[in-house]
């Protein structure tokens, strides 16, 4: 069951990190390879919990969320990692060019050079890579457990969706 669970998070999460380096590689919008992200956890979520029931059976309520949140919480922590490493060393300019906009718009919007200053600590802070790691697996975990909770609830209520 567990090696089920596990490969079946890492399966969809190494498909999440494939379309995120294909965005970055083809310079397609950021956006698409973090919709990606949303997609393949649902479909994880999906899959694995369903093939916990039909190789398990349905043992209910806890058990199928239970199965839920391995798959997700796999999942929210492989994409953490590469979250880290894809800031750090793949796209590195990233966040130095998201606090350059922001801090010529302050400029622009006649900010003070104290709140210019202010303003690029608090960029710093908010567009580095172990910040976006943190806000990405506590982020998932928190999309895990969401679409965990509905599929259990759908398995739960639906009973010719568990595939058995």
């Amino acid at each position: 069951m567990n090696k089920a669970l596990n490969k079946t998070a890492l399966n969809f999460a190494l498909a999440g990190i494939g379309v995120k380096l294909t965005t970055f590689y083809f310079a397609l919008p950021f956006e698409i390879g973090i919709f990606g992200y949303f997609l393949f956890i649902l479909f994880a979520l999906f899959l694995g919990m369903r093939k916990h029931i039909i190789q398990n059976g349905f043992l209910g309520f806890g058990d199928v969320l239970k199965a839920g949140m391995k798959i997700g919480s796999i999942y929210a922590l492989l994409v953490a990692i590469f979250t880290y490493v894809y800031y750090r060393f793949i796209d590195y300019n990233f966040f130095p060019g998201q606090i350059a906009e922001r801090m010529l718009a302050g400029r622009e919007a006649g900010m003070s050079d104290e709140q210019i200053v202010q303003m690029k600590d608090t960029l710093e802070f908010v567009f580095s890579a172990s910040t976006q790691t943190t806000a990405t697996l506590i982020g998932f975990m928190f999309v895990g457990f969401i679409y965990a909770l509905i599929w259990t609830l759908i398995f739960t209520k639906i009973p010719r969706t568990r595939g058995v």
